[in-house]
């Protein structure tokens, strides 16, 4: 089409934009071609008046003819209106802004009308909820005209398209991955409130990115603040606040400044807004009183906290309680509280189980005692137990955990008796539940081969599986019963353990001697040695696990679940048969799979194609934006690649991202302690963390406090980052209603998250009188918690005397000691105890003989592996090879017993050397 000539572009313009209706902010206004503001004959539709405001009111009209004028006459090149338009274009209004912005577009302009009417047919899609022609635009690379369009949009729609509907991240990711990164600050800048802005450029400015990554600052007194708080000139942001009124970011510049001070000075001036602020200040006067020191202070929240829980079982502060040594108000608060709350406290939180027995009436552990008890309190527990109601199942599972753990075999027998009868009583509702648990629980407490022989006597019993021996069709939407009690016992190393068992099963039963029982029995023994990671003895190689493979992936594919993790869960089993290659192999055809294609990577890397694990985490890094354990992964294997310019690339793409939801995502996905050292040493975990400080302090305060936790235990130079995070943390989750008011469990996991960081801290000051505060305060909650001394006291033995830090040991040992006391044969108390000992480098003696009664009670591998530990500390490097060895062959597939093998080995060789 010709548009050399005005009137024909004239008569084509009223005819295509008369049909293209579209909302402008709240109102409807129908676009209509302006011959004049394309160099056409001007309007004289309308005289033209000298103020145009009433031709932006008039753009709100309700009638039509009202809206149509004025925005003709807006266009109209010949009316003097780009100064005032102008003015408008840097408003405070954003969309204010865009709209003065886009009118002096249109009235400059002199391009293809196409370009117009596509950028009014987006306008008025996106405007009724259609982003499709937003996305057309996008993916013919028309990223300026996209951003046309989003820029004149209201503000609510923007938000709605690009934070709610989640575009925001994929247009960002198609922005990098098209070369067009100039886009991804201007996409930002859409939806970023402008208080946030100056953080996010200082971050920008700081990581290197080029000087077009700037998001616009409007003039404002809440941005001048945050220009203040991103160069982190606190006193000056304070008093900026002050003189401004800002009165509630004030509050926000001082959290993210630690001014705890001040802070209480502010909240408890009469008339404070922050009285007001819907948060749990309360809590947080708490908190920040702990985390200045103020004891008299403490004790005054404590009390009124106290006084507001009365009469709340559910909020009863027991944590708390226990921190301030107010053993009155935790009595009183136990003996209120529901039964499976306080078997909870007494049993996991404070190692006491005769209390916890007492809790539920079984004072008195004679076996026919506790069999009369049980079989009437499980009864009553299980008849009671309704959908989705967890009481029941919490307590229940605690009264077997405990029964289990206090190691008297005839009393073991009679819950395991009572837990049969019920199950034979009601083996399709409660049954099976009552059957997970106790399987479970077996696992758990180290019972494993119990749990695998009950299992199959249950099977024969029931005709497991169903779906084989009793026709019984297993469906998506219908799952089997037994399937849950076979991910209970054999899920720990394989992924779908029933179709595997059920495929061997079949196999069996079309063998000579093919009766049921005989076939579940072949069945068991082929399933637990994959478990276990040994070729069934009747293989004569591994064609028979390919066959499996292949039937079972279509069985998987029936049910129409995804096989992917099933491919790499045998991935891993190959590698354990010594078929690195037939793992790559399934894995190529399985890598979609986020598990797979990492691990494809691994074992490309450790065959030596370092190029080709490279690419691949590279292109699964492109798939996965804000994964962070992909992202130190994929950066190891380029350095060690040798591919540097792809290094500061990924570099600069991942840690220049802000948008705070992928970044909360990312963080939660990765766990340090599983990464390759080479890979959790990495630089970029400082600049990760560090953004989060910088950027979104209050956001999953608790995830960045654990990460800087874990990297300060790695460097002890980073403990005041730490303790910054975990104090910040404190602060923020106290105030949120729940912790430190109405949740104790979530009051324990916040006090305890933090009392080890406080604890490194005061050690890095060599502040003893704050190392035994807080020590002390973290073994009143929680006396059996042995991480924290075994995180804390190596380090306090190299500040403190030895008498000191021993009374610090002594705390938790001693806890230890009575729990052993009381029930002399707990293999669990005295395994944990001795590993204590032999962490923290103690006591190494009764390590010996507590470490050897549990491998007595029980020969489990976790239980050797805490011998070999405190074979190791105690100079017998040998005896701990050995021991490790044992491991190894009875638990061939955990890791840990890898790693001391290797760990004893080089001991014994440097011994010789």
């Amino acid at each position: 089409m010709d548009f050399g000539n005005d009137s024909i572009r004239t008569r084509h313009a009223w005819m295509l934009l008369a049909a293209v209706p579209f909302v402008l902010h709240s109102f409807a206004i129908l676009p209509t071609f302006c011959p004049s503001a394309w160099g056409g004959e001007q309007s004289s539709t309308q005289p033209i008046t000298k103020d145009p405001q009433p031709l932006l009111k008039g753009l709100q009209s309700p009638s039509y003819r009202t809206r149509r004028e004025s925005f003709l006459q807006l266009c109209d090149r010949s009316y003097p209106v780009d100064a005032w338009l102008q003015e408008q274009s840097i408003s405070d209004n954003r969309h204010d802004a865009a709209l003065a912005n886009w009118l002096l577009q249109l009235r400059r302009t002199d391009g293809p009308l196409e370009e117009r009417l596509e950028v009014l047919n987006a306008f008025q899609s996106a405007s009724q909820g259609d982003s499709r022609l937003l996305g057309q635009m996008v993916a013919n690379g028309q990223w300026d005209r996209a951003l046309e369009v989003l820029q004149i949009l209201p503000a609510p729609i923007v938000q709605n398209i690009l934070r709610d509907q989640g575009e925001l991240g994929r247009l960002i990711e198609l922005a990098w991955s098209s070369g067009q990164e100039r886009i991804v600050p201007r996409l930002i800048d859409l939806v970023t409130p402008p208080e946030e802005k100056p953080f996010i450029n200082r971050w920008w400015r700081d990581l290197g990115m080029p000087d077009s990554w700037q998001l616009s600052l409007p003039p404002t007194p809440s941005v001048e603040l945050a220009k203040l708080q991103a160069a982190e000139e606190w006193d000056a942001a304070v008093q900026f606040a002050k003189s401004n009124g800002l009165e509630l970011a004030l509050e926000r510049v001082l959290v993210r400044s630690g001014n705890w001070s001040l802070w209480l000075e502010e909240v408890q001036r009469p008339g404070s807004r922050l009285r007001m602020n819907g948060r749990n200040t309360l809590g947080q006067k708490l908190a920040a009183s702990m985390l200045l020191g103020r004891n008299e202070e403490m004790r005054h929240h404590w009390n009124a906290i106290k006084d507001r829980s009365k009469g709340t079982v559910a909020g009863a502060p027991f944590s708390l309680a226990l921190a301030f040594d107010d053993r009155e108000t935790f009595q009183t608060a136990i003996e209120k509280a529901d039964p499976a709350v306080a078997f909870d406290i007494y049993h996991n939180q404070l190692g006491d189980l005769k209390a916890a027995f007492a809790v539920v009436g079984l004072n008195n552990l004679e076996p026919e005692t506790v069999r009369t008890w049980a079989q009437s309190y499980f009864r009553k527990l299980l008849a009671t137990r309704k959908p989705n109601d967890s009481y029941p199942h919490d307590l229940l599972r605690s009264l077997l955990s405990a029964f289990h753990q206090i190691g008297e075999p005839e009393i073991e027998t009679i819950i395991d008796g009572v837990c049969e009868q019920e199950l034979l009583r009601d083996s399709r509702s409660a049954g099976s539940f009552l059957s997970r648990e106790l399987l479970e629980i077996w696992r758990i407490t180290n019972q494993r081969t119990k749990a695998v022989n009950y299992l199959r006597e249950l099977s024969i019993r029931k005709n497991y599986p169903l779906t084989v021996l009793s026709n019984r069709i297993l469906t998506e939407e219908s799952p089997s019963l037994e399937e849950p009690c076979f991910e209970a016992v054999f899920g720990s190393y394989l992924i779908e353990p029933f179709l595997i068992y059920e495929y061997f099963v079949k196999k069996h039963m079309q063998g000579e001697d093919g009766t049921a029982e005989q076939a579940i029995r072949k069945a068991f023994e082929n399933l637990n040695d994959l478990h276990e990671g040994r070729k069934p003895k009747e293989w004569n190689d591994l064609e028979p696990l390919r066959e499996m493979v292949f039937a079972v992936r279509q069985r998987i594919g029936e049910l129409h679940r995804d096989d992917s993790l099933f491919c790499w869960g045998i991935a891993l089993l190959l590698q354990e048969l010594g078929d690195p290659q037939g793992a790559i192999a399934l894995l190529q055809e399985s890598r979609e799979n986020l598990n797979s294609a990492s691990e494809l990577a691994n074992l490309l890397a450790k065959s030596g194609n370092m190029d080709q694990a490279a690419i691949l985490m590279k292109q699964l890094m492109d798939s996965s934006p804000g994964n962070h354990f992909l992202f130190l992964r994929t950066a190891d294997l380029l350095e060690r690649s040798g591919r540097h310019s792809e290094l500061d690339s990924l570099r600069l793409r991942e840690l220049s991202a802000v948008h705070s939801l992928p970044l909360l995502t990312g963080l939660r996905r990765i766990d340090l302690e599983s990464l390759e050292e080479h890979a959790a040493t990495r630089p970029e975990m400082e600049w990760i963390a560090e953004r989060w400080r910088r950027l979104y302090p209050d956001i999953g305060s608790r995830i960045e406090s654990s990460w800087r936790y874990i990297i300060a235990k790695k460097h002890r130079e980073k403990i005041p980052e730490a303790y910054e995070a975990a104090s910040r943390n404190l602060f923020v989750r106290a105030g949120d209603g729940e912790a430190f008011q109405a949740d104790d469990s979530r009051t324990r996991i916040l006090l305890l998250d933090a009392l080890p960081v406080f604890c490194l801290q005061a050690i890095h000051e060599k502040n003893l009188a704050e190392t035994d505060r807080w020590i002390r305060m973290a073994h009143r909650i929680e006396p059996t918690q042995i991480q924290i001394p075994i995180d804390v006291l190596p380090w306090a033995d190299e500040i403190f005397p030895k008498e000191v830090v021993d009374r610090w040991f002594d705390l938790y040992f001693q806890s230890m000691v009575q729990a052993i006391d009381a029930f002399p044969n707990d293999a669990v108390s005295l395994n944990n105890t001795a590993w204590l000992c032999a962490l923290c480098d103690r006591n190494l003696d009764k390590a010996k003989e507590f470490a050897d009664r549990a491998v007595a009670i029980r020969r489990d591998p976790t239980y050797l592996d805490t011998l070999a530990e405190v074979e190791f500390r105690s100079g017998r490097a040998r005896e701990a090879l050995e021991l490790s060895q044992q491991c190894r062959a009875l638990e061939p597939r955990d890791g840990q017993h890898k790693k001391q093998i290797r760990r004893f080995s080089k001991a014994l060789t440097t011994e010789h050397e």
